[in-house]
């Protein structure tokens, strides 16, 4: 019978790792094998519960004038956020906003939140372009680009 290559690679593991778990037995307690008589391990935190921790992220780093960027941050153990460059003011800890460009340029949008002991800031910035020109045209013009689209069209003919 044919085995593919990856069958050959991957049935020894399988079955070793099948083997280790269920032959391993510990005084009636089967190893690997989360259930009620043998439960997972306790999970371990850090030592430093109260670390001041900060996620701060943008909905895209580019955009154009006119378009707007969603700002998403949360805090860890922080008491107090606030925000400075292109937005301003006390912000909460865990926040979603949304922000309106209007002008060509970076944006720099940073975000310090506080706890008793420490400060943590995260800074993001959006490259803002200007926004596609939009010609208007007279009634005159309208209709030379009208009359230069049939030539084009009758050009191709």
């Amino acid at each position: 019978m044919y085995k593919s290559p990856f069958t050959r690679a991957c049935l020894p593991v399988f079955a070793a790792l099948v083997l280790a778990a269920c032959g391993a037995d510990r005084g009636g307690e089967t190893a690997g094998i989360i259930s009620p008589s043998n439960p997972a391990p306790a999970q371990t935190t850090p030592s430093d519960a109260s670390a001041l921790a900060l996620d701060f992220s943008v909905s895209r780093m580019q955009a154009k004038v006119g378009e707007s960027v969603v700002l998403d941050w949360r805090s860890l153990q922080a008491q107090a956020c606030a925000a400075s460059g292109d937005w301003t003011g006390s912000r909460s800890r865990t926040g979603t906003e949304s922000i309106s460009l209007s002008a060509a340029r970076v944006h720099t949008f940073t975000l310090s939140c506080k706890s008793a002991e420490q400060t943590v800031a995260r800074s993001l910035s959006v490259d803002v372009a200007p926004a596609a020109a939009t010609t208007v045209l007279n009634p005159v013009d309208e209709e030379i680009a009208r009359l230069f689209k049939i030539i084009q069209e009758f050009d191709k003919v």
